[in-house]
């Protein structure tokens, strides 16, 4: 068993499990390894999550989730483009669905339920962990550093294209920011985006995830929290930007915009 340490220090796992039982126990098991754990039961609720939950530091599939793999083809693909190592623990795989696996999303391990090995869990944990610790020693996933290289350095708490994501200083941006956005307006605005881009219809993970990122914001903005609103917003995306810009709520425009590109931007 991994040691357990301090809960308020331990990494945040997302478990993807449709079968309440194996969701109830690998949720046990990753707990009593000092894990902090998200569990869902499918692609909407794994896909929200990820969204906006920036500490998700590995994320435990399931192959199969309400009876096929496109659930879990999405959000490996989503996985992979933010830097989340995956797990898979599964029933039995195909020789293809292994090799897709590793050549493809890059897993860092299979795990069988039958027959299951807890300590072969433990072991994939392990290597998920480093492997994660090494996409953060390396720098962002290329598709966030197109966004974080416009942010300038007194937003970022450690200087550097290697500077993670997770690395903002979201009170810095939202006191540049906060000139003119009021979190009233903003929570209304953002309500009406959040049921535009719903009427719009997601086509892809990428959109499923900037609906629940405007939902999201929405939330901590009623509650009077700019900043965690502009968190949230970094996940919403161009799609969320244009949309805003088109029905004009422009308090909502102004905050996904500083959320995505800096104060001033």
């Amino acid at each position: 068993m991994i040691q357990p340490i301090d809960r308020k220090l331990t990494e945040k796992i997302l478990l993807v499990e449709d079968h309440s039982y194996w969701r109830g126990k690998l949720a046990r098991i990753l707990r009593e390894n000092g894990f902090r754990v998200t569990p869902t039961a499918n692609r909407s609720a794994a896909l929200h999550n990820i969204g906006i939950d920036y500490e998700i530091a590995v994320v435990v599939l399931d192959i199969y989730i309400d009876g096929d793999t496109l659930g879990s083809d999405e959000i490996n693909r989503v996985a992979r483009l933010l830097g989340i190592p995956v797990v898979v623990v599964s029933g039995a795989a195909t020789k293809s669905q292994l090799a897709s696996l590793f050549f493809e999303y890059e897993i860092v391990a299979f795990v069988e339920k039958a027959p299951f090995d807890r300590s072969k869990l433990e072991l994939a944990m392990r290597k998920a962990l480093e492997k994660r610790k090494s996409i953060l020693r390396e720098g962002m996933p290329a598709v966030m550093e197109v966004v974080m290289n416009k942010f300038t350095a007194e937003n970022v708490l450690s200087q550097g294209t290697g500077t993670h994501i997770h690395d903002i200083n979201w009170n810095q941006l939202w006191i540049k920011s906060a000139n003119g956005i009021d979190l009233v307006a903003l929570a209304s605005e953002l309500a009406q985006l959040r049921i535009a881009l719903k009427e719009t219809g997601a086509a892809s993970p990428e959109q499923d995830m900037s609906i629940g990122a405007v939902a999201a914001a929405e939330q901590c903005a009623s509650k009077g929290d700019g900043e965690g609103a502009l968190e949230r917003l970094r996940h919403a995306g161009k799609w969320a930007l244009d949309t805003a810009t088109k029905i004009g709520v422009n308090v909502a425009s102004k905050a996904i915009q500083a959320a995505l590109f800096g104060p001033g931007a």
